[in-house]
């Protein structure tokens, strides 16, 4: 079972709720037996946009980015073995 990234937006919008006069999140979410709208706090827009607003790079399996490769991928390239490994 594939479970759905948190990064994905497309299941949450921003609406006015109509009793509170207030903007507010409501969110897509879908189970066994079709979907439901859950409503969140006015306070949770504000948080939210800023998350949305950021960008974020694709990201591509196998590739680091710069200034963070880890120890033990620099030593296996130098020495051809694993820093941890006794041989």
């Amino acid at each position: 079972m594939k479970i759905p990234m948190p990064e994905q937006f497309r299941d949450v919008t921003v609406v006015e709720d109509e009793d509170l006069g207030k903007m507010i999140l409501e969110i897509e979410v879908r189970g066994k037996r079709g979907v439901a709208y859950c409503k969140s706090m006015p306070g949770a827009v504000r948080p939210f946009e800023r998350l949305r607003s950021r960008l974020r790079p694709a990201r591509i399996d196998g590739v680091t980015t710069p200034g963070k490769s880890s120890v033990t991928s620099t030593a296996a390239n130098d020495n051809g073995a694993c820093p941890n490994r006794r041989t």
